[in-house]
């Protein structure tokens, strides 16, 4: 249920047309292209916005390609609470437990609560396979740009690609300028929260990193735990005025 309260001098501010507060609009929290249990789906230039839970969200997806969309203003829609505080979420793209053969390419990805584009689950034997990122241009985005981890028993990911995207200011967007403490310390480039699955393939190269607020803070740009090979990934700091270019890692980078 929800509940609108208006005064007569916000009312005479809300009709003004020339006021930015003209309009007003609500997310609900569901996801704009739900993709459970779907399959074999092309999506080409087309804008997906407003939405509180996730862009394109789905459990056992399969064959889907996400090609040359603007994805933004994602995310933010109520999920649980943990410690008495509210648990908020939203990302633009996220597979969850099992999928395969999925392909984001050439996207705008921007303002998006969470985090950019995600493989993530915690379903027994569930897996991730041929999962490819690529192209995409990803900015202002609260968590991270890319998150990846899977738990549960006999789980699997393989031939993860996160490859030739532009990626700037993490940690930052809309969700940090509200009062939303547990994105405290968030506003990585990529993320792996710990991982029980199998896991081989990852390939993370070739891209540009650019700002990252709080990651950088902690010392580094890049939360990995399980994850052990990064390759040519440029990285610029703007936020700390350090600058890291043509890294080519051999081993894991852990923020903690």
């Amino acid at each position: 249920m929800l509940y609108i309260y208006l005064d007569d001098e916000l009312k005479n501010i809300v009709n003004d047309e020339e006021s930015e507060y003209y309009s007003v609009e609500f997310c609900p929290t569901i996801n704009i292209v739900d993709m459970n249990n779907k399959h074999d789906m092309i999506f080409n230039n087309i804008s997906i916005k407003n939405g509180g839970a996730h862009g394109f969200g789905g459990s056992n997806t399969h064959r889907v390609s996400i090609m040359d969309c603007t994805i933004s203003y994602i995310g933010g829609g109520f999920l649980f609470y943990r410690d008495g505080e509210p648990v908020r979420y939203g990302n633009g793209v996220e597979v969850f437990n099992t999928g395969s053969d999925i392909l984001v390419s050439g996207c705008t990805i921007f303002e998006i609560f969470d985090t950019a584009v995600t493989n993530q689950g915690s379903e027994n034997k569930a897996y991730h396979k041929d999962f490819t990122y690529e192209y995409n241009t990803i900015y202002n985005c609260g968590m991270g740009a890319f998150e990846l981890w899977l738990r549960g028993r006999n789980t699997q990911m393989d031939n993860i690609r996160f490859t030739n995207n532009a990626v700037s200011d993490m940690g930052c967007g809309f969700s940090t300028t509200q009062d939303n403490r547990l994105h405290e310390g968030l506003g990585h480039f990529v993320i792996d929260f710990g991982s029980d699955a199998e896991i081989s393939n990852i390939d993370i190269s070739d891209n540009i990193f650019d700002n990252a607020e709080h990651a950088i803070d902690m010392g580094a740009a890049l939360l990995l735990i399980d994850i052990e090979e990064l390759d040519s990934n440029p990285i610029y700091n703007g936020f700390t005025n350090n600058t890291v270019t043509n890294v080519d890692y051999s081993v894991v980078l852990y923020c903690g």
